[in-house]
């Protein structure tokens, strides 16, 4: 499927909560972004 933003680059986002070290962060989040897909409200 065609997707408009393909060319966007995607955000550099760190996230470091103080309950997990940072390599298990990172991995975490990287696994979040790949499994939820987005959604659009439409009204």
């Amino acid at each position: 499927m065609f997707d408009l933003f393909d060319d966007i680059p995607k955000p550099n986002i760190v996230w470091l909560p103080d309950w997990l070290d940072p390599p298990t962060a990172s991995d975490t989040l990287a696994a979040l972004i790949d499994e939820i897909t987005w959604q659009q409200d439409s009204q």
